[in-house]
């Protein structure tokens, strides 16, 4: 099975790498399941093996830095749109299809998110990918699209 997603930190330019199969597989992402995706990815390095308790952190402060053409200087809504975003990657299902395997396994049906917890008081997310998603977070190395964070929504 090919690498699914991650991300490249190469000095000081950051990349996002998602594979083919993601891309044709997740359907359309929202524009704030885009935006958390992002914000987990670019601290993911694709390069790397993830330990398998491996948790990623969101706050509003920085989904606010990143986006300040959205909040401004306010970060409630920013708060807000993560949560929504983390909603609906943890419903979300990404399909992917095989077509050099064997009829027995051409569809795999995979979700994003193991859980996810939030702190009201610190603005803060945490969020654990699958397993199935973890093992193709890491060592990255055929079948992706590569693009820089700052390109990103």
């Amino acid at each position: 099975m090919s690498q699914l997603l991650g991300s490249n930190i190469n000095g000081t330019e950051r990349w996002i790498v998602k594979s083919n199969a993601i891309i044709e597989g997740s359907g359309k992402l929202s524009i704030s399941e885009q935006r958390v995706l992002s914000l987990l990815l670019e601290q993911v390095d694709s390069c790397q093996r993830i330990e398998a308790d491996q948790i990623y952190t969101i706050n509003s402060k920085a989904f606010q830095a990143k986006y300040p053409n959205i909040y401004g200087s306010r970060g409630g809504n920013a708060y807000r749109d993560i949560r929504s975003g983390l909603e609906r990657l943890s419903k979300r299902q990404i399909t992917i299809k095989y077509s050099n395997v064997s009829p027995d396994r051409a569809i795999t049906v995979i979700n994003w998110l193991a859980e996810y917890s939030e702190s009201e008081k610190s603005s803060c997310f945490e969020v654990i990918f699958t397993p199935s998603i973890r093992a193709h977070i890491s060592l990255m190395s055929k079948h992706f699209t590569k693009y820089k964070v700052a390109e990103t929504y």
